[in-house]
């Protein structure tokens, strides 16, 4: 039988995700991960109710001396949780509790509620976890409807960049930025992850690897469904710079990115992700989600850390005592 005979309809799925507003919680994105990282797992997808879910709760189990239940997608995923609205998060809370936490359809020791936003009130909702990971994930909020209006609430130095450096590359060398295409897709994204390793070195996992295998999977089912912005920036037929993003429901995110480093100086990374924001802007977007980590350079863009938190639930006397050696190590 197929892992996912017993899933909900793709469009049942996908609606509840963008309800949630996490693209990390689509129907592709589970299916993409197990095909990469589901091995020697068991998948567990709880629904509220079968014929008409307003909750779902795709998990996966690893591990036998340390049994842990986590939601699909972990790892790559830089958001993750229920999938739901967000006045369906009680409900989820209380499946999580009778069906997860009190339950017996999912035997573990751990349960792990992992990166899911602070403002959504999960230790409220589930008292008695323990938080073990704390991670900024800035977001950039659009003020007003056009770009100016938007650069018009910034420093009067970073508007004075994000028009002056754009010209000064001009000058320094001919370049033009595109999104990738069907056509180009595979070239781009090899063009992406040479950039990325030259930036980050050649052992990057997102450029490596099962990960990079991944991301190439999704990507281009991604661009299918037209979530994908995969923005390549050339200069006399040479790919110089590259930014992966993503578009769905009322945000853009910024996933990952590559430039070559011996240009430096002409600050391409800027140029790149002021483009990529004036387009989510003009796309009629909201947000612009930086995703995970405390990179200096997100404070530019940002001043909302918009953290995330992942909440660990101990289920069994070698469960509990999991959590709190974590919690020791984390303080």
């Amino acid at each position: 039988m197929s892992l996912t005979e017993h899933w909900p309809d793709r469009e049942v799925w996908d609606d509840l995700a963008l309800r949630s507003g996490n693209l990390f919680s689509t129907r592709e994105w589970a299916e993409t991960w197990l095909r990469h990282f589901g091995g020697g797992g068991e998948t567990h997808v709880l629904l509220d109710d079968p014929a008409h879910p307003r909750v779902l709760l795709p998990l996966h189990r690893t591990g036998r001396v340390l049994r842990q239940v986590r939601f699909l997608g972990n790892g790559p995923a830089d958001q993750l949780g229920p999938v739901c609205a967000p006045e369906d998060r009680p409900l989820a809370a209380r499946m999580i509790r009778e069906r997860v936490l009190g339950g017996s359809e999912v035997r573990a020791d751990v349960f792990l509620l992992q990166d899911v936003p602070v403002t959504d009130g999960w230790e409220d909702l589930l008292p008695g976890g323990t938080t073990v990971r704390v991670t900024p994930s800035p977001v950039v909020h659009f003020q007003g409807s056009t770009w100016d209006e938007h650069l018009a609430t910034m420093s009067h130095n970073f508007r004075s960049q994000v028009r002056r450096r754009p010209r000064q590359l001009a000058r320094a060398m001919p370049f033009t930025i595109r999104l990738a295409t069907a056509e180009t897709l595979r070239h781009d994204l090899a063009e992406l992850f040479r950039l990325h390793r030259l930036t980050w070195g050649d052992d990057a996992a997102y450029a490596t690897g099962a990960e990079r295998a991944f991301h190439e999977d999704f990507a281009a089912v991604a661009l299918e469904r037209g979530w994908l912005r995969l923005w390549v920036m050339e200069s006399e037929g040479t790919v110089v710079a590259a930014l992966h993003c993503y578009s769905f429901g009322p945000a853009h995110a910024l996933y990952q990115g590559g430039r070559d480093p011996e240009l430096e100086r002409h600050s391409l990374g800027f140029v790149m992700y002021c483009h990529a924001l004036q387009a989510a802007l003009e796309e009629g977007r909201t947000e612009f989600r930086l995703l995970r980590g405390d990179e200096s350079y997100k404070a530019r863009f940002t001043k909302d850390p918009s953290p995330l938190h992942s909440l660990a639930f101990g289920r069994t006397a070698r469960g509990r005592a999991a959590v709190a050696a974590t919690a020791r190590l984390r303080g």
